[in-house]
């Protein structure tokens, strides 16, 4: 709980480094106005306290994103002193401060007048609330609304609609030209464990081993209660394409053709194809490495390793034919051990492609299987990379590991390499999620809460990262620029992104919002200002900017 003492001094920066949302409207010339006019104020901010709000806003209007948040609505709720959008942005807000806990609201987020504002409370409301009714007898808190009246209604938008935001969002990624026009995807699935008190969870029985008490290894079975999400994944830009959460004893491969479908059909809206994808043994199911063969898609799985087709695998992997296989090695320089004791090693990995494998009767349409059985019955065929030495490890005349694909095997690290890919999204979706993320905070101990949060969480990953794409590309072309414009020196460009960024502030007026630099404000209120901002040659030039004629004389 040492998370929830956090100051909320600390509250500015934590939105500088994961952004911000607003309702706000900005309307600088109607702002300009207000102040010029005397009229009093909401609240002046420096900008650097809610950082990179306006641009991350911009972004979310750029590509569609805010108009799949406002189209979140609940069902049952009559009341309206709050719009059903602002639980949307304040939970939102929760994401992106990783706020541990819905009891940690008041202190970590409600108390910030700033970012309140953007969400659309005003300031009287952050300091009073925007009703007393439920607090009478609470102790004192410190917000619009109560922590627990947030967490009452965002549990109130339906599965659908939560499905439907979330696949708005990757369309929108799509649709604004992040992805290659096709792209490799990963499937995995990730535990959410829970305790027995949540409502709708799934339990499973599993086997653990636990130390007893004369410190000897003991193998119990122990119930594991809770959900489990699984997703699609594009590692390069680390986003989820595709998601959904299921009890914990779901078998994920169930779900393996409706996940890459719903992936799919999200990237489609902007042109772009699943050419390959990777998953575990959680996946292997022949038919449905039939059907996705048979669209023209690839694939990675690792094989069983007592399946006929993984021993056949092995077999011809340590023979000497000369047809059916290619061999192919790898030699890599690690540096093992620490300070003095680091030292240089070279790790061999050797694997042999082996192709048109017939012995795995599933792989093809329903019922296959029982053909193959027949007289003079065959499988389809497959190809499979079978692993000889990796990381150092000979595996010796039995073989190791055996990956089923549909690749070309010829150069088996194609292959091979593919499927190492696969612990992209062990770090970049699952330990990251569940760590800086808090993807197992949940608000409510119930089905329901755990996918709005887990859904929030990964629509926000989404876009977070797609912002930070996009930006580190604009960076990259704006130094390309710079190489190419020689009448433009490095140290010109510095000093226009200082004068761009220094010096500036947020002013609230209503609901609306300007951003002005602070000599700016200055003229606004009619004071004398002798270092204007560059380009700007007098007073007046900064009223006729925003349609304010000057005062006679």
């Amino acid at each position: 709980m040492a998370d929830e003492k956090k100051p909320v001094s600390e509250i500015p920066e934590k939105f500088t480094e994961t952004l911000m949302w607003q309702t706000a409207e900005r309307d600088d010339k109607a702002v300009a106005h207000a102040v010029h006019g005397g009229q009093d104020l909401d609240g002046i901010y420096g900008l650097n306290e809610t950082g990179l709000l306006d641009d991350f806003f911009d972004f979310l209007e750029q590509i569609g994103a805010m108009n799949e948040l406002k189209a979140i609505t609940p069902t049952g709720v009559r009341r309206v002193m709050v719009s059903f959008t602002q639980f949307v942005l304040l939970y939102v807000c929760r994401v992106l401060l990783t706020v541990p806990s819905m009891h940690a609201l008041p202190s970590l987020l409600f108390s910030n007048v700033a970012a309140m504002n953007l969400v659309g409370f005003n300031a009287h409301q952050v300091r009073n609330g925007v009703c007393r009714r439920g607090r009478k007898g609470k102790r004192p808190e410190t917000g619009p609304i109560c922590d627990d009246t947030l967490s009452r209604n965002i549990v109130k938008i339906a599965p659908e609609v939560l499905a439907r935001f979330f696949n708005g969002v990757v369309r929108c990624l799509a649709v604004f030209g992040l992805f290659p026009k096709r792209i490799w995807v990963i499937l995995d699935g990730s535990d959410l464990p829970t305790t027995q008190r949540y409502a709708g969870c799934g339990s499973v029985t599993r086997k653990k081993r636990i130390k007893d008490k004369f410190g000897r290894w003991q193998t119990v079975e122990v119930t594991v209660f809770g959900f489990k999400l699984l997703a699609v994944f594009y590692g390069p830009l680390r986003i989820p394409l595709a998601a959904r959460v299921v009890p914990i004893q779901e078998p994920e491969g169930k779900y393996f053709l409706d996940m890459l479908d719903q992936a799919q059909n999200n990237l489609r809206a902007g042109g772009v194809e699943i050419a390959g994808a990777v998953a575990d043994r959680a996946y292997l199911d022949g038919e449905d490495l039939w059907k996705i063969h048979k669209r023209g898609i690839y694939f990675v799985v690792p094989a069983k390793s007592g399946m006929t087709v993984s021993v056949d695998a092995r077999s011809l992997a340590a023979s000497n034919l000369k047809c059916q296989r290619y061999e192919a090695r790898r030699i890599q320089k690690l540096t093992r051990g620490i300070g003095r004791k680091a030292h240089v090693v070279e790790v061999e990995t050797r694997l042999v492609g082996i192709t048109g494998l017939t012995t795995y009767a599933q792989y093809g349409e329903p019922g296959c299987a029982k053909e193959a059985l027949k007289k003079n019955g065959r499988s389809n065929p497959i190809n499979a990379v079978v692993v000889r030495a990796w990381g150092g490890k000979e595996y010796g005349s039995k073989g190791g590991p055996a990956y089923l694909t549909n690749l070309p095997v010829n150069k088996p690290f194609l292959a091979f390499d593919r499927y190492d890919e696969r612990s992209v999204i062990e770090n970049g979706l699952f330990k990251e999620g569940k760590g800086p993320w808090k993807l197992r905070r949940f608000p409510q101990k119930n089905a329901l809460a755990v996918q709005v949060h887990v859904l929030f969480v990964l629509a926000v990953m989404a876009l977070t990262n797609a912002y930070r794409t996009v930006r580190k590309r604009e960076e990259a072309q704006q130094q390309k620029q710079l190489k190419e414009d020689t009448w433009l020196g490095m140290e010109q460009y510095r000093r226009e992104l200082r004068r761009k960024s220094k010096d500036q502030g947020i002013v609230f007026v209503g609901e609306a919002y300007g951003i002005f630099y602070l000599s700016e404000l200055f003229v606004l209120m009619g004071r004398k200002v002798k270092d204007l901002p560059a380009g700007i040659e007098k007073a007046e030039d900064i009223l006729s900017k925003y349609g304010i004629a000057p005062q006679a004389p």
